[in-house]
């Protein structure tokens, strides 16, 4: 569950409660219980109709009414009311009571459907829609999604603001995740100023790295200015500086206001001391830099870079020491021919510099007192709430108490499995054929089954209980066989069982075999991979070879259509009548290779006759690789000890040539030799990928691991590496040669023609000949996400308990729809009065000046911007 912290306001005392309690009750009652929302309920013919609209219309399809559907039509409800002024409508069709096609699709209550001009847009997943902030800037990201592109590269962002160098300023933000109240105020303000400036908007950090700071480096969300209007040559760098204030909606407003006033303001000799500047104004932050004749050019140095250092937070004032009356702005006569002085808006008194004024050491002064005065603020308001509204407020990530709490603001759940599971919650497992069993059942199925796998598992960790998907279509392909031989054990409830098995690592697929020790299953834990090791238990091991004809067809493939998707390398042991010893030898490595590969044994006669044709004689163990139509083989015919035997099986288990997916890398990387990749389309096709299989299938670079990769399947990665090699090229055919022990990488895009001249490369390669076309970075094995420091956790936590008693209403320390004691709440009529209460006043007024700036400078000229987003968006929602 997503941790809820909320915030409280903290000043608002009983009386003014009491007085907005009355008045809350005056107006339903004058308005006759009118409910406050925008959403409409549609029927199945308005649905149709609804939709087609040159605004963003929404339509929550919902199919029944558990708490979950009915808090989220509360938040849907709200957000309905702030999306209604940038004309977004919402709607909402009941899937039980009427029928529609939409109701049909797939999880439909899991997700909110938007469209425009009758197209189906995007679907927006209601696990991300968790409160009305997360609504509303999902929604407006998607209204502004021509106006507010999202960049995820480096190269992207660079390229967007070089496209803007002498047109237009740049608003960027980082953000670490789409959906949090800092998106929203974002996107809000990018609505009314989009005429002024570009915004742009980025949740990848490697993007934006080369405007990190120490200082900004941690925050969650992160506003720059980009100057690039006045940019004359390409090859200018744009000045940047970024927003130094608290991430809120008032002051995000005033920050882009002040952006608009003088770049500096100057008191001359024969000026008026004590004259209101734009800046006193603005309420902001104001910088003082002092100069005399001889230091003039110096001081209006110093202050350009101020502004390009902190516009829009603090003003700069250039004055002539010349003039009188200057103690009131910190000045004497003692100081330098050039100081600096700076006051902070919060502050009386004003802070002095009078050292190196260099602009580094300037900067590094007032950002330091930037950074104490923001933290301070924090603090003293650490429990107020941003928004009545926010139903999923988080403390600021600026509280002195938790400095490092970035965590709070955005919950990453970086665990994909665990996402995948929350998203297949709702689906039923069919487990029919898969045995629940107890401390009474498993000693008797034990004893009736000669082979019976069991999965032990926790239904509370997302491995186990996402396998069990898998396991039951596991269990009915094997039923339509006639052959049950799966259980599952849970150990939450059967912790005796899974004691008593010595279970430690969940989930655990146990084999037992009649007759022999158990063994736990170390492959993927895939529904292919393991139906494939459970035919191949199926199987005896070794399978005993009478005939000639029998080996022949264990050698071409044996039971080839019952055994795809298993190993297509296979194991034969020849060996005299006589040879017990070896023949004993040879049984304990079939056995444990049971479930891994198949193993035949042959022996007499018809041992020495398929010894000759492969050129030995028995004692010996082959090892036979299928690739494509030709068949590849390994002899062994050393001492017969099951340790050399299952060296030399593992070493020749790989055909020569193979395809490197997921599933082959790690017994491929266990080789430890460098790789050869084919990177193709339609490889077993093309020339390319015949001209590498002869140079590997001959065997003249053994301590080399050959293998293709395919482009442009499912999962991708073959893109992904290839891009990676090439540097964001993606020319086929191309070969790598990459070294992972020392990183380098070298890239072959010749004569694909030819064997000799891929070969001529490859050597060239080995001698040192070449120079790397790239050296991969080397980087450790480590979380994708800082780790919680719980201890630090439960000491915010403690503090934030002093505050439960003051709270007007109990917290929903069940989740949202319950109250204090655990009880669902049907009625939430009186939940909404702190809600509406505790709303931050100064915020809604600024919404609503933002609203009518964006009336009044662009509705006005409604048939221009009509006709320009018409052709935006005419044309595949699926490109959006």
């Amino acid at each position: 569950r997503k941790m809820k912290l909320l915030k409280m306001r903290g000043r608002t005392n009983f009386l003014t409660f009491s007085l907005f309690y009355t008045v809350l009750v005056l107006q339903q009652l004058v308005t006759y219980g009118e409910e406050d929302t925008r959403v409409v309920t549609l029927t199945a013919r308005e649905v149709d109709e609804f939709v087609v609209s040159h605004d963003i219309r929404i339509i929550y399809f919902f199919k029944k009414d558990d708490f979950r559907v009915t808090n989220f039509q509360e938040q849907y409800r709200k957000a309905s009311l702030a999306l209604d002024p940038y004309g977004v409508k919402c709607g909402w069709y009941d899937c039980g009571s009427q029928k529609h096609e939409s109701c049909n699709k797939h999880a439909v209550e899991k997700h909110v459907y938007t469209y425009k001009d009758g197209m189906d847009l995007i679907d927006l997943e209601l696990d991300t829609l968790f409160n009305v902030d997360a609504i509303v800037s999902n929604v407006l990201q998607l209204v502004l999604l021509q106006d507010v592109p999202i960049v995820q590269t480096e190269f992207e962002l660079e390229g967007m603001l070089s496209s803007h160098k002498g047109r237009q300023d740049v608003i960027l933000s980082y953000q670490r995740a789409i959906g949090t109240y800092d998106h929203r105020i974002f996107m809000e303000v990018a609505f009314a100023y989009q005429h002024k400036y570009k915004f742009v908007v980025s949740t990848d950090s490697a993007s934006v790295k080369k405007y990190l700071t120490e200082q900004n480096r941690q925050k969650h969300s992160i506003v720059w200015v980009v100057r690039c209007k006045d940019i004359k040559k390409t090859s200018e760098p744009c000045s940047v500086s970024y927003f130094q204030d608290s991430m809120d909606l008032v002051s995000l407003v005033k920050f882009i206001k002040a952006l608009d006033l003088p770049k500096s303001y100057d008191i001359p000799e024969d000026g008026s001391v004590g004259t209101p500047t734009p800046y006193h104004k603005q309420n902001m932050h104001v910088a003082y830099v002092f100069y005399d004749k001889t230091t003039r050019k110096e001081a209006l140095k110093l202050s350009e870079g101020l502004y390009n250092a902190f516009s829009g937070i603090i003003g700069v004032v250039t004055i002539n020491t010349a003039e009188q009356g200057l103690d009131e702005y910190g000045y004497d006569n003692t100081m330098s021919p050039i100081a600096v002085t700076f006051k902070l808006r919060e502050q009386e008194n004003l802070n002095v510099w009078d050292g190196v004024t260099s602009i580094e050491a300037v900067c590094g002064f007032i950002t330091e007192l930037l950074s104490t005065t923001i933290r301070q603020r924090s603090s003293d308001s650490a429990y107020a709430m941003r928004s009545g509204d926010e139903s999923d407020s988080l403390y600021d990530d600026r509280i002195d108490a938790y400095d490092e709490g970035d965590d709070y603001e955005v919950l990453t759940q970086d665990d994909e499995l665990a996402k995948a599971m929350w998203d297949i919650r709702d689906e039923k497992v069919d487990m029919t054929h898969v045995p629940a069993l107890t401390d009474k059942t498993f000693p008797e199925l034990l004893a009736e089954k000669d082979l019976l796998i069991v999965l032990y598992y926790l239904r509370t960790d997302s491995r186990g209980s996402l396998f069990t998907h898998a396991f039951s279509e596991i269990s009915s392909t094997l039923a339509l066989e006639n052959v049950t031989p799966l259980a599952t054990v849970e150990c939450w409830d059967w912790t005796d069982i899974c004691g008593k098995e010595n279970i430690t690592f969940y989930p655990t697929l146990r084999i037992y075999r009649k007759g022999k020790q158990s063994i736990d299953y170390k492959g993927l834990l895939d529904g292919h991979s393991v139906l494939a090791a459970i035919r191949l238990l199926m199987e005896a091991a070794p399978i005993q070879l009478e005939t000639t004809k029998e080996v022949e067809g264990f050698i071409d493939g044996y039971k080839t259509d019952i055994l795809k998707g298993a190993s297509q390398t296979t194991v034969l042991g020849l060996f005299e009548s006589s040879d017990v010893k070896g023949i004993a030898t040879f049984n304990d490595v079939a056995d444990r290779l049971h479930g891994k590969m198949l193993s035949g044994i042959v022996t007499g006669d018809t041992a020495n006759a398929v010894a000759t044709k492969y050129n030995t004689k028995p004692p010996a163990v082959l090892v036979l690789k299928k690739q494509q139509d030709k068949q590849q083989y390994a002899k062994y015919d050393g001492p017969i000890e099951s340790k050399d035997i299952m060296t030399f099986i593992e070493k020749s288990r790989l055909p020569a040539f193979t395809m490197l997916t997921i599933q082959t890398f790690p017994a491929l990387h266990k080789a430890g030799k460098p790789f050869i990749i084919l990177f193709c389309d339609q490889c077993q096709s093309s020339r390319a990928f015949k001209s590498v299989q002869e140079i590997a299938e001959d065997e003249v670079l053994p301590h080399l691991t050959f293998s293709w990769m395919e482009l442009y399947q499912e999962d991708g990665v073959a893109e992904i590496v290839l891009k990676t090699y090439l540097e964001g090229d993606m020319t086929v055919p191309a070969l790598a040669y990459v070294d992972l022990s020392n990183g380098q990488t070298f890239v072959y895009l010749d004569d694909f023609d030819k064997s000799a001249s891929i070969l001529k490369w490859l050597n060239m390669v080995n001698k040192g000949e070449m120079e790397p076309s790239k050296t991969l970075p080397k980087t450790k094995w480590a979380p994708q996400h800082r780790g919680f420091n719980f201890l630090e956790k439960m000491d915010f936590d403690a503090l934030s308990h002093q505050y439960k008693d003051s709270r007007s209403t109990p917290e929903n320390q069940h989740g949202i729809g319950f109250d204090e004691d655990g009880n669902q709440v049907t009625d939430t009529t009186e939940e909404e009065i702190p809600d509406s209460s505790s709303r931050n006043t100064d915020e809604d007024d600024v919404r609503g000046n933002l609203h009518e700036l964006k009336n009044s400078r662009l509705y006005h000229h409604k048939s221009e911007k009509n006709i320009k987003h018409k052709d935006t968006f005419h044309h595949d929602p699926s490109e959006l």
